[in-house]
């Protein structure tokens, strides 16, 4: 699936550009060691994590895209670095689970 089928069949909403890539799975952390370890490219990463380390970790592992669950919002810094680095990121008013059980719903696996 990519970015544009997503935010059709998802409640999120794109806090900068839309970076168009294919979703090839899903990693759910607060965590950046643990994507660090277990992501893998392609990923849609999920966190409640704001800062702008997000987007270098976000970025060295090739993930797809980075959704924000629970309403968090990043600072415009961590927008910038994420538009340099070409990953569209996403705010939810969802909770971690609820956002997981969406996507499910809508045909990421």
């Amino acid at each position: 699936m990519k970015i544009s089928e997503l935010i059709k069949k998802v409640n999120i909403t794109p806090l900068n550009n839309l970076f168009d890539r294919d979703i090839t799975g899903v990693f759910v952390s607060d965590m950046v060691s643990d994507l660090m370890a277990f992501g893998k490219g392609g990923n849609l990463w999920i966190t409640i994590q704001t800062h702008k380390k997000i987007i270098s970790v976000g970025a060295m592992i090739d993930v797809s895209a980075i959704i924000i669950a629970r309403d968090k919002q990043p600072l415009e810094e961590v927008i910038e670095a994420a538009n340099l680095s070409e990953i569209t990121v996403f705010t939810t008013g969802l909770s971690t689970y609820d956002l997981c059980h969406e996507l499910y719903e809508a045909g990421i696996r």
